[in-house]
């Protein structure tokens, strides 16, 4: 009798834990299509002649859409690691820094943060990529701050995509 309460314990324990991950994921998913990405050229390409092709001065926006306030972490210099891009043949170019801290960001509905940035493609063939912005939530810092593989930590964590962004190179 007392294995057979156990059992029935157990399962109604699986059975709530479950439904609650499955909650909190469709939160984050419902969170995920109301983070807005966009990024705007702020003037035309820069050739630095060290290349044969063009760094772009832009500013990206990350705007919160949703009803309620959306909190992550970030560094205060290396912003750059919530980002990445959906091809491997662009990247940001990195900017001098006095102190790299981490920061806490608390976006309330419609708010926004802008970064400026430089982003460098490694060929004059990109015409177009995705922005991605891993959300890091209060509870994901020290696993942040003690990540070993950066790929594979990204991958445990909501990425919210941008559209399509075309690179008119001028």
């Amino acid at each position: 009798m007392t294995r057979y309460l156990i059992l029935i314990l157990l399962s109604l324990t699986l059975v709530l834990t479950n439904c609650i991950h499955s909650a909190k994921r469709e939160s984050l998913i419902s969170k995920k299509k109301e983070i807005q990405i966009s990024l705007k050229f702020l003037q035309n390409p820069i050739n630095t002649n060290l290349q044969d092709y063009n760094d772009y001065p832009a500013k990206i926006t990350l705007t919160n859409s949703t009803d309620s306030t959306i909190a992550f972490w970030t560094m205060s210099c290396s912003w750059t690691e919530n980002w990445l891009f959906d091809t491997d043949s662009i990247s940001f170019k990195c900017q001098g820094c006095d102190k790299n801290i981490p920061r806490f960001i608390e976006l309330k509905s419609n708010q926004s943060i802008e970064y400026d940035c430089v982003l460098n493609p490694h060929s004059s063939n990109i015409k177009q990529f995705k922005l991605g912005f891993v959300l890091l939530q209060e509870n994901d810092f020290e696993e942040f701050e003690n990540r070993m593989n950066w790929r594979s930590f990204l991958q445990k964590h909501m990425i919210c995509w941008s559209d399509t962004i075309f690179i008119d190179s001028k």
